[in-house]
């Protein structure tokens, strides 16, 4: 009995607090490639990095969308089934030493999940070092779904 007690609780109709003037919606950027995560260093204010699943991570500075990627690997990207750049984090002290780590579906090998380090650029906070990357994880994957992609560190 108390299981249906707590299904029809459940179902009962509830007057929501909220109203429809508390709601609103605000482009923040337009001509983004199928955003799907945003993130920001840690105490960086004024940027947000937006990734888009093709293979680009994109700043979004001060309420403005860069147009320079801060960093494209598209050509390393597979979009297959729910393949693509999946994944973003930075390091915890990436003030100092500019260390992040992307998740990504490969192109070849049937679309591995790779985990590699990256830096930003020692001349420009807004751009990645395009030789920096370096592979520290690798899965094979046997189908193109199931992904994942959420890259989270601990300090």
């Amino acid at each position: 009995m108390s299981h249906l007690l707590i299904i029809f609780l459940l179902l009962s109709p509830q007057k929501s607090n909220v109203t429809e003037e508390s709601l609103a919606v605000d482009l923040v950027a337009k001509g983004l490639e199928q955003p799907l995560f945003l993130t920001s260093p840690p105490d960086d204010l004024e940027r947000l990095f937006v990734l888009e699943r093709p293979g680009r991570i994109r700043i979004l500075k001060n309420g403005s969308l860069l147009e320079e990627p801060f960093l494209d690997i598209k050509r390393k990207i597979t979009t297959r089934g729910e393949g693509g750049i999946l994944g973003l984090a930075f390091h915890p002290n990436y003030k100092e030493n500019g260390r992040f780590f992307i998740n990504y579906t490969e192109k070849k090998n049937k679309g591995a999940t790779i985990v590699a380090e990256w830096t930003v650029h020692p001349d420009n906070p807004d751009i990645a070092n395009l030789d920096s990357g370096v592979e520290i994880i690798r899965i094979q994957q046997p189908w193109s779904n199931h992904n994942g992609g959420m890259v989270e560190l601990c300090s």
